[in-house]
């Protein structure tokens, strides 16, 4: 039995790719770690091998990267294969989202999209009931995040509607009380570690 997490890539300065997810994914477990497409996500299979844990930094920020070995190669999109016109988006940038923007996740339960409420939160996360700092809280209109979705990529649409910026990743969901939404749930809101954090931890952002 293993851990199912989203992933995803980024191009470090230095030349090389990595795999990057929430730290507590990877904390304490050096892997393996095994690739599996969005068709094959139901079933008991290991996909190809990606490789091994590089480090995972504590929870400021909540960040983890997995080194990319030979069997996999990535690819600078998104995943959106539910939509036969626009099955794979581009990235083709990265930047900060602010309160309100309208931002997408692409993980394990495929797209879900929502809207910025909060930034530079103090947080408690759901799934393993640790506190993070410095994180967006989201309001999702869709899907709500689910255990497997944890290191998907957050993204915002450019002006061509077919080619996005990343924004940030996926660190779990909680509950939350803001004004102008009914009484707290278990889970009503999603929280990002906010995409420059992530780049300037491993050294991609040059």
């Amino acid at each position: 039995m293993g851990w199912r997490i989203s992933i995803t890539t980024l191009y470090a300065s230095s030349g090389g790719n990595v795999f990057i997810t929430a730290e507590h994914c990877l904390f304490n477990i050096d892997g393996p770690w095994f690739h599996k497409s969005w068709e094959s996500r139901d079933s008991n299979t290991f996909g190809n091998s990606i490789g091994s844990r590089i480090f995972a930094k504590d929870n400021h920020p909540d960040i983890g990267y997995i080194d990319l070995g030979g069997n996999v190669q990535p690819t600078y999109n998104i995943q959106n294969s539910d939509d036969t016109e626009f099955p794979l988006l581009k990235i083709t940038g990265w930047g900060i989202a602010g309160v309100g923007a309208f931002i997408c996740r692409s993980s394990f339960t495929h797209i879900a999209c929502g809207r910025i409420l909060l930034t530079g939160q103090t947080v408690k996360i759901e799934e393993t009931a640790g506190i993070v700092f410095n994180l967006d809280v989201i309001s999702f209109s869709d899907t709500a995040p689910q255990m497997g979705d944890v290191g998907g990529a957050y993204f915002a649409f450019d002006n061509s509607h077919t080619d996005v910026d990343a924004v940030g990743i996926h660190v779990g969901s909680g509950c939350l009380q803001y004004p102008g939404y009914p009484p707290c749930t278990s889970t009503n809101v999603a929280f990002m570690e906010p995409i420059d954090r992530t780049l300037f931890s491993y050294d991609c952002g040059s």
